[in-house]
């Protein structure tokens, strides 16, 4: 059991406070800080997923008033990552972090299925720093600042920085932060940060909300039922794809679509599998643009009780509508075509003579002419 644990700040990455516990504990080799950690050698395999967290918090100072649960929800990108899982797939990557001493949570979470990769560097704001030294004499990398896709302060409304510190899996070293911590804003344009402040927004609501688990369908249904909504379904039910490719380059630009590793090309993009059932997982950075594409919050979507989905369309036929319809295509045939016989406009009309032959007999034998005239 260890003598001592820091304090865990509201928002902390577990790697943050391990890291301060290294410095703190004057802990230089990596392998002895797990050790120290787990009683034994165990290889944290993500910054953002890690694992054997059950195992740590066993090894916590007892009047450490932590638990496994809050550690997994709070300080790492697990309720994040897993808003949009149905239970299974949830329970799954919550008992593989809690128990195990090898555990890949990007399979269940669909991460690697994907094109969008994890930030392989940690992000920080550079006005939470100064904050943080000043309220507590040290500051610590925040949850929320690493999920791909936030690259804004929701608190300053300020661009991020991209710091020197690698999260890769196989490079971590447990770096604090602090004022030397140097690094590069990846989002600068004014308009820019505004539209990311409102995913960095939703970010903070899957984060911050106890939302009701739905499954792979329920979303499915519900991106079908409000692009209906929003006109861009045909009268059969099928999805406007290349409008709403369209639209969606109109409303975010394909410069920040390429920041958002979401660039879309029209006529082939991730859109249209997004929008398409399958039993790929899809990922939330691309859940998040299209809740803010539809102009949406997250407590809406998750407090949808009902969704229909893909209607099928049925044509219920108006006869009257339908025969005056008719009567001016077969107008339009007899005078683009005179002289003819029944025979001549049948090669010609095709389906509508017959049509006409069969629904509206009287007037059609009314008008069209029987005999070939020169």
């Amino acid at each position: 059991m260890l003598n001592f644990f820091p304090r865990i700040y509201e928002g902390e990455l577990l790697y943050s406070v391990i890291s301060r516990y290294r410095i703190k504990a004057v802990i230089v080799n990596k392998r002895a800080l797990m050790k120290d950690l787990y009683g034994e050698e165990v290889t944290l395999n993500s910054v953002y997923f890690p694992v054997h967290i059950k195992k740590v918090v066993k090894s916590l100072p007892i009047n450490t008033l932590v638990n496994a649960d809050e550690i997994i929800k709070k300080n790492t990108l697990f309720k994040v990552f897993t808003a949009f899982l149905d239970k299974e797939r949830k329970d799954i990557v919550y008992k593989g972090m809690l128990e195990c001493k090898k555990f890949n949570a990007y399979q269940p979470l669909g991460i690697v299925t994907g094109n969008i990769t994890m930030k392989d560097k940690l992000y920080f704001c550079e006005e939470c720093l100064k904050e943080d030294i000043l309220k507590y004499g040290e500051s610590y990398w925040g949850v929320i600042n690493q999920v791909p896709g936030v690259y804004t302060c929701n608190k300053h409304k300020v661009a991020l920085i991209e710091s020197e510190v690698s999260s890769s899996n196989s490079r971590v070293e447990y770096s604090c932060l602090n004022k030397d911590i140097k690094g590069k804003k990846v989002v600068e344009r004014f308009e820019f940060i505004n539209i990311n402040l409102k995913y960095t927004n939703m970010v903070e609501d899957l984060y911050r909300l106890e939302l009701e688990v739905k499954d792979k369908e329920f979303f499915d249904s519900f991106y079908i039922d409000r692009l209906r909504e929003k006109g861009f379904t045909s009268k059969n039910g099928s999805i406007k794809l290349i409008e709403l490719e369209e639209a969606f380059i109109d409303f975010y630009s394909q410069e920040y679509l390429n920041i958002m590793q979401s660039s879309i090309k029209v006529g082939s993009s991730w859109l249209r599998l997004f929008i398409r059932t399958s039993n790929k997982q899809k990922h939330v950075l691309r859940h998040l643009l299209m809740i803010h594409f539809l102009g949406l919050t997250i407590e809406g979507v998750f407090n949808t009780k009902e969704v229909k989905g893909k209607v099928e369309y049925i044509y219920i036929p108006n006869p009257r509508l339908d025969r005056d319809i008719q009567r001016e295509r077969w107008l339009q045939v007899l005078k683009d075509n005179p002289g003819l016989n029944k025979s001549g406009y049948k090669k010609i009309g095709k389906g509508l003579y017959s049509w006409m032959y069969k629904n509206d007999n009287i007037w059609f034998e009314r008008t069209t002419p029987k005999k070939y005239t020169k």
